[in-house]
């Protein structure tokens, strides 16, 4: 008997080793794949920074190219405007700082 218990102890410890190996392999592989997963979502957190930080630039640079272009339209219709109605030089800056009428009468409207 006392053969069959150390062959059935035996059996039992190569078992139990072989077991702790896999589940060691196991373990291994899945901290692997974590690492992998990890360093993945790293890279594609920092490519949606760079992208959210390229994007916000090139709206920032649309809205600027926006405002020059109103600005720079502003201005031509303003010299034609001026060029049409014949008004130069010291004319044109009075007819500038005197309120229209419109205006004067939206704030006698605004104050009743």
């Amino acid at each position: 008997m006392g053969i069959n218990q150390s062959a059935a102890s035996n059996k039992q410890a190569e078992q139990t080793e072989k077991l702790t190996d896999a589940v060691k392999a196991s373990m291994s592989r899945t901290s692997e794949q974590g690492s992998q997963f990890t360093e993945a979502t790293r890279n594609g957190m920092s490519k949606m920074a760079d992208l959210g930080a390229k994007a916000s630039d090139d709206a920032k640079q649309i809205v600027q190219k926006n405002v020059d272009t109103a600005s720079q339209q502003a201005r031509e219709a303003s010299d034609r405007f001026t060029r049409v109605l014949g008004f130069t030089g010291q004319d044109s800056e009075r007819l500038a700082r005197q309120p229209s009428r419109t205006s004067r009468r939206s704030r006698g409207a605004a104050r009743s």
